[in-house]
């Protein structure tokens, strides 16, 4: 069983450090490009550090070993009714319902919380991230170019 948990501020500290850090400082075994865009870590640490119990922030994704294999969660607050969900999950890892469990439980939270459109984007083209999104209910709405990635798909899941 997939658990997604919110991110403790000294849990993306030691990340931030390094996986090894992490892996010593608390005992679980980090498996390998778990984070998908570790760059984003510095960024994850200090949204951490100024909306601590922030059921917005970044999630970390343990396998039923323990594991870490991805993170994930709310781009920030919502805006409106709707807020952006992003996620990764470690390459030796897809295809495993990871990624699907933590969106099933970002559009949870969201309900939850009273917000009724959830957000997420993919490159563009049929990918493991959209057939994730399509399994949970999202519809494509728009494409765009994004002058890094290329072409982006936004997706969209209504629950009102």
């Amino acid at each position: 069983m997939v658990q997604v948990a919110p991110a403790r501020l000294d849990w993306l500290v030691a990340l931030a450090e390094s996986d090894a850090a992490f892996s010593e400082r608390f005992g679980i075994a980090v498996e390998p490009g778990w984070a998908g865009f570790p760059e984003a870590l510095p960024a994850a640490v200090a949204a951490a550090r100024q909306r601590s119990e922030d059921p917005w922030g970044t999630h970390l994704f343990f396998d039923e070993d323990g594991a870490l294999v991805g993170l994930g969660g709310f781009v920030g607050p919502p805006a409106g009714d709707a807020v952006e969900i992003g996620y990764a999950v470690s390459p030796s890892r897809q295809g495993r319902g990871i990624a699907t469990a933590a969106v099933q439980y970002f559009l949870a939270q969201a309900a939850r919380e009273g917000v009724p459109v959830v957000i997420a984007h993919t490159l563009a083209g049929t990918n493991p991230s959209t057939r994730v999104l399509t399994k949970a209910g999202f519809v494509r709405t728009a494409t765009h170019h994004d002058p890094e990635v290329g072409e982006v798909w936004r997706w969209e899941h209504s629950s009102g």
